[in-house]
């Protein structure tokens, strides 16, 4: 192409000009379109291929699960005779015959009433505590 006076030719500038809006449209239309390709891809890649990553996934859960000791929470019983409860009740699964009946009617009444959870505990009586109204 030659150059005439150091500018583009009239059909060049004038078609660039005339059809300004009609590339601008265009690049529009492809950047969209390109946006759209990817995000559908995308939703397509992850529809076919969500069950193997679950999978995989509960199985590197379950390995690691593995690996680890697993965790084991302990509880320690309460020490009465040395933490007594404030306000307790002492259950037995049977009638105190006369003579246990006699001798805990002997005892004094101690420190919050450990002496009949001392008499009462090997009889299989269980401490119960309660709210204080």
């Amino acid at each position: 192409m030659a150059r005439s006076g150091g500018r583009a030719p009239a059909r060049i500038s004038g078609l660039a000009a005339k059809h300004r809006a009609l590339y601008l449209g265009l690049a529009v239309v492809v950047v969209l379109g390109g946006l759209l390709f990817a995000y559908y891809a995308n939703y397509t890649l992850d529809r076919t291929t969500a069950a193997d990553r679950a999978r995989t996934e509960r199985k590197a859960g379950s390995a690691a699960d593995r690996e680890q000791p697993a965790f084991v929470a302990t509880r320690t019983a309460r020490d009465i005779e040395q933490d007594p409860p404030q306000n307790f009740v002492v259950l037995l699964d049977r009638k105190l015959t006369e003579r246990e009946q006699a001798d805990l009617a002997a005892i004094k009444p101690g420190v919050g009433g450990l002496d009949v959870w001392r008499f009462l505990k090997p009889l299989g009586g269980r401490l119960v505590e309660y709210s204080s109204p």
